[in-house]
């Protein structure tokens, strides 16, 4: 057992009934758990298919991985992420969301360094919606590290271009929205994040025009993260300040951010929004002022 081939190892890292599983517990017993860590190493890097590289690494942290105190040395972690690193600049996009959703399941908060938070951020540019997900969903894990890499990432015009996908037109600004959405539930957040958070929020809604080619969505979505998820006085000040701008997908997005706030102002804002010269942006208004 402990001189499985490659192929024999494959069969059983993608086997899903009970023997498959039995065997591989065997296997780890026989060979030790550093070997075993490193043939599904081994396994990853030479990244046959999707499910090749996904079962490797469950494989890793359920079967090699599950002692209370796991046997990955040094030199095992730093080939992990290298070869996860690798991963994310596979020309296959289905190889590059696996390793990004890697390091999320693999990695507490304090794993996540640098080199990790910038190459799932080049992530987020990914021209497939699906690795930008788990790019985004493996950020969330990084916590409040990550707050200073999306912010630069709204100013930053190369992650405004939107993508063509199957499913819809999204660009890699949807994306940072959603995870700075989530890394603000967190209890460890502070107000100087919210307020910095406002600001750049604010600041890719400023300098939208109606001829830059952002997306729609996106400028919805900024509306939505400021009222929504940021809100407060912060939120308060930052859409009040764009509700003349002259680009109507914001002042409707400013009419969404709006609807959210608790803060009378912003019922006073949105009737303002209700004169505006937009049919679309009088329409927004009055459909949050006419809910219950």
């Amino acid at each position: 057992m402990s001189n499985l081939s490659d192929g024999e190892l494959i069969s059983l890292v993608l086997g899903v009934d009970t023997e498959s599983y039995e065997k591989l517990l065997q296997y780890r017993l026989e060979a030790g758990q550093i070997i075993c860590v490193r043939r599904m190493l081994a396994l990853f890097i030479q990244r046959h298919s999707r499910d090749v590289c996904a079962r490797a690494w469950e494989t890793a942290l359920t079967i090699c991985l599950t002692d209370d105190e796991p046997e990955m040395d040094a030199d095992s972690v730093e080939m992990w992420t290298d070869a996860l690193l690798a991963a994310l600049r596979d020309e296959r996009p289905e190889i590059r969301s696996v390793a990004a959703k890697a390091f999320s399941l693999g990695l507490n908060e304090e794993g996540f360094n640098e080199r990790i938070i910038r190459s799932l951020m080049e992530g987020l540019r990914d021209g497939f919606r699906e690795v930008r997900e788990s790019c985004g969903y493996a950020l969330e894990h990084a916590g409040r590290a990550v707050l200073p890499h999306l912010l630069r990432a709204l100013a930053n015009e190369t992650y405004h271009k939107p993508h063509e996908d199957e499913e819809h037109r999204a660009s890699s600004v949807w994306n940072t929205l959603f995870v700075i959405d989530r890394i603000l539930t967190r209890p460890d957040t502070t107000s100087r994040d919210r307020v910095e958070c406002a600001e750049s929020v604010a600041g890719f809604l400023s300098s939208r025009s109606v001829s830059d080619g952002s997306g729609d969505l996106d400028v919805w979505k900024a509306g939505d993260t400021l009222g929504e998820h940021i809100g407060g006085r912060e939120a308060l000040a930052s859409l009040s300040a764009l509700i003349d701008h002259t680009d109507p997908r914001v002042r409707a997005s400013v009419a969404h951010g709006l609807s959210h706030l608790k803060e009378p102002e912003a019922r006073e804002r949105l009737h303002l929004l209700l004169h505006d010269g937009d049919e679309g942006v009088r329409n927004e208004a009055a459909k949050y002022l006419n809910r219950p």
